[in-house]
This record gives C-alpha cells, sequence and structure tokens, in this order.
C-alpha cells in the first residue's frame, strides 16, 4: 500500500470511529500488578527483589470530540439505509482543536532490587508508540464547499492547521525509591529513549480558492513535515510516495539501534500513608524527549495545485467505492508533496501525565479509589476524574470496576482481573469496557499481559539493618 494511502486511511479510521490516551492507568492503578504499579508510580515498590519477564501489551484509540454516530446520520423514510456526514453535529462538538491519539506499548523486562535503609532499584525495558492527528474545528466548514450560496460567489476553503506526529521507540527506565520514616516513600524513574521512527508537522497552511466563474480552483499550500523513519521517495510515472520496505522491517526489530535518535525522560512519585486505611499517591511520568538525527527528511508542499475536488451525491451510495475515493484525496496529495533530505535534526516531546489518587482501604477484601488525571499534550491539558472499587474474593484473585470522566465524555465504565500464582500473574484491564458499542464511543482501549518471576530475593525487611543482613 502506498505511503499516502495507508496515511490517509489511518486518519480516517481514528477519526471517525475509535481512537485514546493511553488510558488503562485509570483501571490498572490499583491493581497490585507486579511491574505495572512501579512503572505508573515510581514510588511503588513491591514487598521483594525480582525479576520478572513482562510479555504484555496495552493498546489505546481515542479522539475527545467524535463518535461515528457524530460524524454519520442516516436518511429518513426510504433514505434511512443511506449514511451521510452530518455536519451540524460535528459543528457542535468539535473544539478548537481536535486531537485524536493512539498508543500502544509492549513490556519486556522488570527487575527490582531491595536495598539497605528502605531503598528500591529498578530497571525496565518496554517498546512503546504514540501517534496523534490533530484538526482544527473549522473542519466543519467543508460542509459549505467553495460556494457562498447568498451572493453566488466563491468562497475561500481555511484548511490551516492540521498536523500528523508520532513516534517509535524503545525505552530504558532506572528507578530508585526510598522510605521515609514509616510513612512516606518517594521514588524516580531516569529514561533512555532510543528513537526508531519519528514524525513532526513543524508547519501546516493550506487554503482552497476560486476564480469568480467557478471554472477552476486552487490549492496553496506551504506544508513541513519532518521525518526520521524509512526513506521516502517517488516512484513510477505517477510520483506515488513509497517508503523502502526493507528498511521499516530493519527498524521495526527490537535490537535496531541507531546512535543519533536518542532522548531523556523521567518519572516523580510518592505514596504516602495518611492512616491505616487511606493511602494518598501521585506521579508525573514521562517528562522528556527525543531527538531525531537519523536520516532526517521532509515532506514539503510549497506553492499552488490546481484542485479538482472530492464529489459525493446521493447517487454515489449506490455503488459506493471507499478505496477509489481514498484514491482520488491521495492521488492528489501525493502530487503535491516531495520528499527532500535534510541535514536538519529535530525534536518531539513526550506525552506527559499526572496521576493523584486515594485509596480507602475498607477490609483486606474491599478497596475503593479516587484517581484525578491530567494529560499534557500539544500545549493542551485533559483532565480526568474516575471512581473505583478493588474486590479481592479470594486471596489470588482480585477484579476492579471503575466509572470515569475522561476525554470530557462521562460514557466510561472500566474492568480488570488479576490472577497471582506463586511465580506468575496474569491480568487483563480495559477503560472502556462500554466501547463494544463502537457507534457512540470516543474510546477504545485494552491491556493484557502475562508476568512471570524468574527470581525472587530477600524483603525490605529482611535487609532494613545490617544485624539482618548478616
Amino acid at each position: 500500500m502506498k505511503l499516502f494511502r495507508l496515511l490517509f486511511l489511518c486518519a480516517i479510521f481514528l477519526t471517525i470511529t475509535v481512537s485514546g490516551l493511553k488510558a488503562q492507568e485509570k483501571t490498572v492503578w490499583p491493581m497490585q500488578l507486579y511491574s505495572m504499579g512501579n512503572r505508573l508510580n515510581p514510588a511503588v515498590a513491591f514487598d521483594r527483589s525480582m525479576v520478572v519477564v513482562t510479555p504484555s501489551a496495552t493498546l489505546s484509540l481515542s479522539n475527545h470530540t467524535l463518535t461515528f454516530n457524530d460524524v454519520f446520520n442516516r436518511g429518513l423514510g426510504v433514505n434511512d439505509t443511506l449514511l451521510f456526514f452530518d455536519f451540524e453535529r460535528m459543528e457542535e462538538r468539535l473544539r478548537d482543536h481536535n486531537p485524536v491519539n493512539a498508543d500502544a506499548s509492549m513490556s519486556l523486562l522488570f527487575a527490582g532490587l531491595s536495598l539497605k535503609n528502605g531503598k528500591y532499584a529498578t530497571f525496565s525495558v518496554s517498546r512503546r508508540l504514540s501517534g496523534t492527528f490533530s484538526f482544527p474545528g473549522t473542519f466543519a466548514d467543508l460542509q459549505y464547499g467553495n460556494a457562498d450560496l447568498d451572493t453566488n460567489r466563491p468562497r475561500t476553503i481555511n484548511l490551516d492547521n492540521y498536523r500528523f506526529d508520532g513516534a517509535l521507540y524503545t525505552e530504558y527506565a532506572f528507578g530508585l525509591s526510598k522510605l521515609f520514616g514509616s510513612k512516606f516513600t518517594a521514588g524516580f524513574h531516569l529514561k533512555f529513549l532510543h528513537g526508531q521512527m519519528g514524525v513532526k508537522t513543524s508547519r501546516f497552511t493550506a487554503d482552497i480558492t476560486t476564480r469568480d466563474d467557478f471554472s477552476e480552483s486552487y490549492l496553496h499550500s506551504g506544508v513541513e513535515i519532518y521525518l526520521s523513519s524509512p526513506f521516502v521517495e517517488k516512484e513510477n510515472v505517477r510520483n506515488d510516495l513509497a517508503i523502502d520496505e526493507e528498511v521499516l522491517k530493519e527498524q521495526l526489530r527490537w535490537f535496531y539501534f541507531t546512535p543519533k535518535n536518542f532522548g531523556f525522560a523521567g518519572d516523580l512519585g510518592f505514596v504516602y500513608d495518611l492512616h491505616e486505611k487511606f493511602t494518598l499517591s501521585g506521579a508525573v511520568n514521562d517528562l522528556g524527549f527525543i531527538h531525531w538525527n537519523e536520516s532526517p527528511q521532509m515532506l514539503v508542499s510549497r506553492g499552488e495545485y490546481r484542485f479538482e475536488g472530492l464529489r459525493f451525491t446521493a447517487a454515489d451510495f449506490d455503488n459506493f467505492d471507499l478505496e477509489e475515493k481514498v484514491k482520488q484525496v491521495t492521488d492528489t496529495l501525493q502530487s503535491i508533496f516531495n520528499p527532500v533530505k535534510s541535514s536538519e535534526a529535530f525534536d518531539t516531546r513526550l506525552t506527559a501525565r499526572a496521576y493523584l489518587g486515594l485509596v480507602y482501604r475498607l477490609n483486606p477484601g474491599v478497596t475503593f479509589s479516587t484517581l484525578f488525571t491530567s494529560v499534557f499534550s500539544g500545549g493542551e491539558m485533559t483532565p480526568g476524574v474516575t471512581a473505583a472499587l478493588l474486590y479481592t474474593p479470594w486471596k489470588r484473585f482480585s477484579v476492579t470496576g471503575n466509572w470515569s470522566w475522561s476525554g470530557y465524555s462521562f460514557n466510561n465504565i472500566g474492568l480488570g482481573m488479576v490472577y497471582t500464582g506463586e511465580r506468575w500473574q496474569v491480568y487483563a484491564a480495559s477503560d472502556n469496557l462500554n466501547a463494544i458499542d463502537l457507534l457512540n464511543t470516543r474510546a477504545v482501549n485494552v491491556a493484557f499481559g502475562l508476568n512471570i518471576v524468574l527470581w525472587r530475593g530477600r524483603g525490605r525487611e529482611e535487609i532494613s539493618t545490617p544485624a539482618e543482613v548478616q
């Protein structure tokens, strides 16, 4: 599949279906998982030293404004089987900036070591992917086309401020926590980041103007997109954009390494036992950046291009061909973008997250918790709040259920389960269990994994003093 067709289909899918901030943390936060607890809060220290293989994965897709039924509507009567763009509803829902986010991660290894004086050291390795397609609220203005019907004059279509940013990288995290007194624990992670692929939109200005007699329309563009990825070039007589698939396969390998793409990040966290039944905890994660200098390249579009437009009529729905419609758009886009070699490196910032949670332990089997979250991306903050119940009917099995206001939506119900054996844990969690109703949800996410304890050493209490160590 050609590069632009792939990107365009992904953008459509993320925009009109479901796409999220890595949201499983709201369900996973109260669960007693070997590696996930420390990953979300570096102050979390486990009872014993351990080395854990963590074949696990998380996937999250979300947007904050539109569901499928917000974008499309049905006709009435004999036309009720047809879908059409509901621009009026979209105009009501859209904000100034509308990010559509996709996050995924794969965890490989976690190691924790109990040290003297209440200290706990950690090391973990994981692969992470994040991508954001952002579009402005003026997207709804496309309903008016290029003609002002009141004056029968051409109108300018504004296409400014669209963005596509993303990164694929491997994270090596080194952590240390310390117990101060008997109630307060603080910790941090220092992370080295190795970038595999990166993309950053540095400039996106565009508009479509039409001649007074409506005979022709022209697209004026000023777009610059930075790339650090498999080399992009134009091929064949149609000048299609294509990527080097062999290089892509090499960059996706676990042990691919280039010293030119690197970054650093940090996490900070605390746990405070307010009372024997109340615990307050919080963390700030992923404060950092990645510097991209491996085969830097730019996709550039500057100039004026004749624009043929994209037409939809009622007749189109009788023999609707999505592939053909997408091809019309991507062929136009590919003709106006040119890959340019660049010697200019670029930086991307990670999506930072903040958590503040309060836990109340009613008894050994029932725990209530509240979690406040904030996500910082693209200069904007997205808040959220979650109420959860953790129930442990048996010693080795726990289930958690929650409700969240997240992504400016109240429609978020979460469920998680974990079973802990002597040397292993298996778990699954989602913050959007109700996403089974795909037409009316803004987010879908899931986390699942298996934690296998390869080695377990002494507990923190066993090495708290030199005498005990001996």
